[in-house]
């Protein structure tokens, strides 16, 4: 059986883990048995407009506004990322 030593726990109450080396995060609502692995350096966030505040008319006693954001995610290489299903476990809890 291994040990795990480095545990930590992130931002957002997320747990993460090392194996060997790599990192693995458990994420809330991922079915169990199923591993996602992305390479970081082929995503990329690019924002078309940044957050704009836009006032809203109003017949009332009160201020109203939209804020909008223009943005996508993109992967630039797809096949240097991949994901296992069905993975025999033998934990039923939620996390780490």
């Amino acid at each position: 059986m291994r040990q795990f030593v480095n545990e930590d726990k992130l931002d957002g109450g997320y747990m993460s883990l090392d194996f060997e080396g790599i990192s693995f995060v458990s994420v809330p609502n991922l079915p169990i048995g199923t591993v996602y692995f992305l390479d970081k350096s082929t995503w990329a966030y690019y924002v078309l407009e940044n957050f704009e505040t836009k006032p809203k008319s109003t017949n009332k006693d009160s201020d109203r506004f939209i804020i909008t954001h223009y943005s996508n995610l993109v992967c630039k290489q797809p096949a240097k990322n991949g994901k296992i299903i069905d993975l025999a476990t033998t934990w039923t809890a939620t996390g780490f």
